[in-house]
């Protein structure tokens, strides 16, 4: 561990849970939602700074993302009490815009949570119970950006039993963008899949999974662990899709037989990943995965 952010507690500067962070890589500073509705900000060092008090958030915030120097704040839809779709405040909590919400009020007891993505210089924002996928931009107006279509796999605007029948809805483990792709990963119907769809062509790629814990598409650049890409990053005009996984994992995949007869695109690269793994205890942390996008 390289460092604490704050501390827990009831104490002052301290915050009982963090539900949702966001990060400030200019100014170096970290924002972390607490219980009710306050956010604490603290330094890269974890020292705490001051809190922000949040108004007419009695909804609750389901996610929290830094863009254009401020804060967004996405709702909970599903509660009675909720009036907008998300707001955007300063550094100091002064509410910068707002998008009030359309959707008639519902109540349900399934807490999925949004989904925010940075792409081409504009945030991006999902919340499951709606079909419209907004793309946001630096003078903070929105507009539609894609569509998800109706149907019985999407979430239902009403109290259910989980345990009988949340296999039956659609339910999305992460959402981004690349220059040629949507990626998704989601479960549906006691499948997991990950798929990639074509913007210009809408062509689908899927690859199913048993659960989103293993499996993946299959890693033939350097035989290693099948990759779960979820998220992205674009860097010197290049472009990255991101996964991780469990340096445990990785120790027994290279010390399989599976591992020792793969004949990968880069066979140096698969003798650059042993002796990563050889040099990993089975308790650090996650390793990150880069992958480039050809152009």
């Amino acid at each position: 561990m390289i460092r604490k952010i704050g501390n827990k507690g009831v104490g002052p500067g301290e915050y009982t849970y963090c539900a949702k962070f966001a990060v400030d890589d200019v100014c170096e500073t970290v924002y972390i939602k607490d219980r009710g509705t306050t956010i604490k900000v603290y330094s890269k060092d974890g020292l705490y700074i001051r809190d922000i008090y949040l108004k007419d958030q009695a909804s609750g915030i389901d996610a929290i993302e830094f863009y254009n120097s401020g804060l967004f704040l996405a709702h909970y839809l599903q509660f009675g009490d909720s009036h907008y779709n998300w707001t955007i405040i300063d550094t100091l909590g002064t509410v910068r815009e707002r998008k009030e919400r359309t959707m008639p009020e519902f109540s349900s007891n399934w807490l999925e949570g949004s989904i925010t993505y940075k792409y081409d210089n504009k945030l991006y924002f999902w919340n499951p119970y709606n079909d419209t996928v907004f793309s946001i931009s630096k003078d903070l107006s929105y507009k539609p950006s894609f569509l998800f279509g109706q149907g019985d796999f999407r979430l239902p605007k009403s109290n259910f039993d989980p345990s009988e029948v949340i296999t039956h809805f659609m339910l999305i483990r992460s959402l981004f963008e690349t220059n040629r792709f949507v990626v998704l990963r989601y479960s549906y119907n006691r499948k997991g899949s990950i798929t990639l769809i074509e913007k210009k062509s809408k062509k689908s790629f899927l690859t199913f999974v048993e659960n989103f814990e293993s499996g993946g598409i299959t890693n033939d650049l350097d035989g290693g662990i099948d990759f779960q890409p979820v998220s992205y990053l674009a860097e010197n005009e290049q472009e990255y899709v991101i996964g991780f996984f469990d340096p445990y994992k990785l120790k027994i995949h290279v010390a399989s037989e599976t591992f020792e007869k793969s004949v990968p695109t880069y066979p140096e690269k698969k003798r650059e990943l042993e002796k990563l793994a050889n040099s990993l205890k089975e308790t650090d942390n996650p390793v990150l995965v880069l992958v480039r996008l050809k152009k």
